[in-house]
């Protein structure tokens, strides 16, 4: 099987890396010095990002006492967002390794009351 073609050979400077229908050969890498490192601006960024989150983190954690029931009514309710809002605050959204966060809402109650 042909690997590569005159033109790959030339553009390349003699180091080979892919075959004639543009598929990187084996044991070539595409990014052989890898990424570059961040820049002092990024750092800088990244820092005060978490450093921002983190103070956020905590005054919601504050806050959460008295968002908390409103929230869970309004998500016995039907409201989607609410019920969205609990599922990302119990870090259901977070769960990598395929287990599942279930939150039971008893619907029932209320909407007996709603109707």
């Amino acid at each position: 099987m042909d690997y590569v073609n005159e033109e790959q050979v030339k553009a390349s400077g003699n180091s080979i890396l892919r075959d004639n229908r543009g598929r990187l050969l084996p044991g070539a890498r595409n990014n052989p010095t890898g990424r570059p490192p961040d820049t002092t601006e990024q750092k800088f960024i990244k820092k005060a990002l978490k450093r921002w989150l983190k103070e956020y983190e905590q005054e919601l954690a504050q806050s959460l006492p008295e968002i908390g029931p409103v929230l869970v009514k309004q998500a016995k309710r039907g409201d989607i967002r609410a019920i969205a809002e609990i599922h990302k605050v119990l870090g259901a959204h977070n769960k990598r390794d395929n287990d599942v966060l279930a939150l039971k809402i008893d619907f029932d109650e209320d909407r007996k009351r709603y109707e």
